[in-house]
């Protein structure tokens, strides 16, 4: 399905590595990056269909560090993961359509990040989650920047929880 609208697409649905496999093999194939539709001249991820609500968006694993980073997300109280290619483009909204499932198993220092839908999302609409549910503190550069969610709960920066 192609995404109404001037959206350039960066990226191909092709999730290699990022989509981890669950018991049943599932990987969504309904996401794209492309131009973010709320900040201009930055990417964000895309749907590509209508997504119900609850569903699996995608999970990714890696190794964690201790290292905060404008892309990376908490999984720990001192373990952060960089979510994958398509993790990265998951943009902030006080008002998400999306929310974060975070594991760590702290002998391997694996940690996994699942992104799940929180109401049902329209072909088109770009994934957001809100920062403040994963990170107790935000990066100096996402602290310094406006809030541009447009949302009616929007509170005006980024913050940790």
């Amino acid at each position: 399905m192609e995404l109404k609208g001037e959206n350039k697409i960066l990226a191909t649905n092709d999730f290699g590595n990022d989509c981890v496999s669950t018991d049943e093999g599932f990987c969504n194939k309904n996401l794209v990056v492309g131009e973010s539709l709320l900040l201009q001249g930055e990417y964000a991820l895309l749907s590509t269909a209508l997504i119900e609500q609850g569903t699996l968006l995608f999970q990714h694993e890696a190794v964690t560090s201790g290292i905060r980073t404008r892309t990376s997300i908490q999984v720990g109280p001192h373990h952060h993961l960089e979510a994958g290619e398509k993790g990265a483009y998951i943009n902030h909204s006080c008002s998400p359509n999306a929310r974060a499932s975070t594991t760590i198993d702290s002998i391997s220092g694996i940690g996994s990040v699942a992104f799940y839908s929180t109401r049902v999302i329209s072909p088109g609409e770009e994934i957001t989650f809100d920062y403040a549910t994963t990170e107790t503190e935000i990066t100096t550069e996402l602290a310094q920047v406006i809030c541009l969610c447009t949302s009616e709960k929007c509170r005006s920066k980024s913050v940790g929880y």
